[in-house]
């Protein structure tokens, strides 16, 4: 009879310290994070996740567009130079390296990467036309 309480016990504290301390951890939740601003929380999950699978675009992307929001634009340009190497046809962390270098100011570079974005965009090159202003 001890035993099974004890049991009851181990197993009922140890689900909810689980479920209350440890976040899910995935693409939704990060964007999540990122709409509510809490930029650093998105950053935890979205490294995370981009250690499980480096070749994830969507962590990657996330994890630069979190550092970019909280100024972090060394990590975010090496972060997005790495992928860029492995997957350079990947228009939107293309985009996101455009805006990294828009922000720290190299305009020309800038303007380069968002035209091999709009190159690379294929069936979505009208919505980036747009969202860059150059339709």
């Amino acid at each position: 009879m001890k035993r099974a309480i004890l049991i009851l016990l181990v197993f009922v504290f140890g689900c909810s310290f689980n479920s209350g301390a440890a976040q899910e951890l995935s693409i939704a939740r990060g964007r999540e994070l990122l709409k509510q601003g809490n930029y650093k929380e998105a950053i935890v999950v979205f490294t995370a996740l981009a250690a499980k699978n480096p070749d994830d675009s969507e962590s990657n992307e996330g994890l630069v567009r979190a550092q970019i929001e909280t100024g972090d634009y060394a990590n975010a340009s090496k972060r997005a130079t790495t992928f860029l190497g492995a997957h350079p046809a990947q228009a939107t962390m293309r985009v996101a390296s455009g805006e990294i270098k828009l922000q720290t100011g190299r305009y020309s570079e800038a303007d380069a990467e968002f035209d091999r974005a709009a190159r690379d965009a294929g069936p979505g090159l009208i919505w980036l036309r747009a969202k860059l202003g150059r339709v």
